[in-house]
């Protein structure tokens, strides 16, 4: 599994009323772009707040779509087997998007696939990006107690009778262009100005014992934590949750927004996958909003890097807890890899071997 990725030339989140600018939405096997890879693209050219052009491919994976993930979006093996790469397909997507600021729903995660595979072609995705679900807590704060729903694009969708969500990746640019629409109307009427443009921080990790803040980054959703963290521990990443508006839940329920797993026990999710990982899939699958994250993922929700002082505390606990040479813990890591491996099928193997070998990809 990749470390923490830094994407230090990634845009902004910044909050701003436009009437150009370009819709993004993509699917995708998992919100990890250490592990998952995009399915599929969908984008929209918007000038003077009508659509102009728009943008949409499949994409063909480097390994087969969980059934899992075909139950939610609908994308399956078959519909992308004579797709192209996307290698093949993003400076298509790079040269549509031009210098505009993008929107989306939850826009982050997408940015980052997105920013990953245009640096592979030696491109850099620099557009700073609007989120529409932090503008509709801002316009609606009350949503989620007057409907009992969390702020999900399917759910503000039925809420303004727009229609119904997809879960593909073109008719969700659609949705989310309508809802930025709509939330614009109502911020003029009520005279509401949400705009604000941040100025880059970099987060300490000896700021995670501060325990006021007005941050409400994660307010009114709940986290579940499982596996171990490499960057910091349980109990301090639940400080960032709490610290941020968020609340901890002690297991998975319906209710649960986040289950955030230690990145190598989400390695499990194309081998043997966990308790809480089977459960959080099969109440995705009746329809409940749960997001499977790895610990990187949640990272950069929260901005935080880790410091080269840090770094160095990690090292100390990854590793096996006894002194080591530099020889003895090359040794060990191969061992534990070649056991990661031993469990993948061989194609999978032999593609990870190759990014091993060219240092683009580090599991133990």
């Amino acid at each position: 599994m990749q470390d923490l990725t830094s994407r230090s030339k990634k845009g902004l989140s910044v909050l701003k009323k436009l009437s150009d600018y370009t819709v993004v939405d993509i699917e995708t096997t998992g919100l990890c772009p250490a592990a998952n890879e995009i399915v599929e693209i969908g984008a929209l050219k918007i000038q003077q707040g009508e659509i102009i052009k728009e943008y949409s491919q499949l994409v063909k994976p480097k390994f087969e779509i969980p059934e899992f993930i075909t139950q939610i979006n609908g994308i399956s093996n078959d519909m992308v087997k004579n797709a192209p790469p996307i290698s093949a397909v993003i400076n298509d997507f790079y040269d549509f998007v031009e210098e505009d600021i993008i929107v989306g729903f939850c826009p982050s995660f997408d940015i980052n696939f997105l920013y990953d595979a245009c640096l592979e072609q030696g491109l850099y995705l620099v557009n700073d990006y609007i989120d529409v679900r932090k503008i509709a807590k801002i316009i609606l704060p009350d949503f989620k107690e007057k409907t009992r729903r969390r702020y999900k694009l399917k759910n503000l969708v039925w809420y303004f009778k727009f229609g119904k969500q997809e879960h593909r990746a073109l008719s969700d640019c659609v949705y989310t262009k309508m809802l930025y629409d709509k939330l614009n109307e109502i911020a003029d009427l009520q005279n509401i100005n949400y705009e604000y443009i941040p100025k880059r921080r970099e987060f300490n990790v000896k700021e995670i014992k501060r325990q006021n803040t007005d941050i409400t980054l994660f307010q009114g959703e709940k986290f579940v934590f499982t596996g171990t963290l490499k960057y910091m521990t349980r109990k301090e990443a639940m400080q960032y949750v709490v610290n941020y508006g968020g609340a901890i839940g002690k297991s998975l329920t319906k209710d649960t927004d986040y289950l955030v797993m230690g990145t190598q026990d989400y390695s499990q999710i194309t081998g043997n996958k966990s308790r809480k990982q089977l459960q959080a899939e099969k109440f995705i699958t009746q329809g409940e909003d749960i997001n499977i994250i790895t610990e990187d993922v949640f990272y950069d929700m929260i901005k935080f890097e880790p410091t080269e002082e840090k770094e160095d505390d990690v090292g100390q606990v990854y590793w096996p807890a006894f002194e080591m040479t530099e020889e003895e813990m090359k040794e060990w890591s191969r061992k534990e890899t070649e056991e990661y491996l031993s469990k993948k099928s061989l194609e999978e193997a032999e593609y990870l071997r190759k990014q091993i070998a060219e240092g683009k990809l580090k599991i133990y």
